[in-house]
């Protein structure tokens, strides 16, 4: 499955660059992503968090998880337009794709995703009434481990991957989680959705820290 990984030669581009006023249908799988690990797929819902919740947030929170849910239905169904658009990093070997889902003519969810020779990451933001509510933050990076011809392709990977969850009021971060885990190559892939959450305090109550890039990936301006 990772061993994508083993070259970056897969990240070569086998067409232009789609254009920024190119709509492409939802069911449309985009066969030129320039990144050679696909991010975790998101939660279909969030309430299989840990339940620490403020209790003057409990309401925001909730309407955020109902909020979500809806989005994830909307992207089942197709019922979204979407607008994709690669591209290739100016000074290092890697890439990636920002894809754009809206509900007639409103944003109600972008993800932004690059992969470069050892690691990737990829951001997903929901929005109501094109405010971000919430966003999910993967990070990941990939080694050879586990000895030698294990696995189907000889090479034996580790991705060590990070999630981030944020909650957002407002501009501000109302609730942060984490969750790390490992996925390696020659073993069943471990149930992801099984793996606790970590409250994480820092930042809470401070506005989100790539604001200005939601904002820029929004006009369809990306890079890296």
């Amino acid at each position: 499955m990772l061993c994508l990984f083993i070259t970056f030669s897969f990240i070569a581009c086998e067409q232009a660059s789609s254009s920024d006023s190119q709509m492409v249908d939802t069911q449309e799988t985009v066969t030129d992503n320039k990144i050679a690990h696909e991010p975790q797929i998101a939660p279909k819902t969030l309430a299989d968090e840990a339940d620490d919740i403020a209790e003057e947030k409990i309401d925001i929170i909730e309407q955020i998880r109902a909020n979500y849910g809806a989005t994830m239905e909307k992207l089942d169904n197709g019922s979204f337009k979407k607008l994709s658009k690669d591209f290739d990093c100016e000074a290092d070997p890697g890439g990636g794709t920002l894809t754009r889902y809206y509900n007639g003519e409103e944003i109600e969810m972008l993800e932004y995703s690059i992969g470069y020779e050892h690691g990737w990451s990829s951001q997903k933001v929901y929005f109501e009434n094109e405010v971000p509510y919430f966003i999910f933050v993967e990070e990941g990076y990939w080694s050879f481990g586990g000895g030698e011809g294990i696995d189907d392709s000889g090479e034996n990977t580790i991705d060590d991957i990070t999630e981030m969850r944020y909650y957002l009021e407002n501009g501000k971060v109302i609730r942060k989680l984490s969750k790390k885990y490992l996925i390696k190559s020659w073993e069943a892939k471990p149930k992801i959705n099984e793996i606790p959450n970590t409250t994480v305090t820092e930042g809470v109550g401070k506005p989100y820290p790539e604001a200005d890039a939601i904002s820029k990936l929004l006009k369809g301006e990306v890079g890296c």
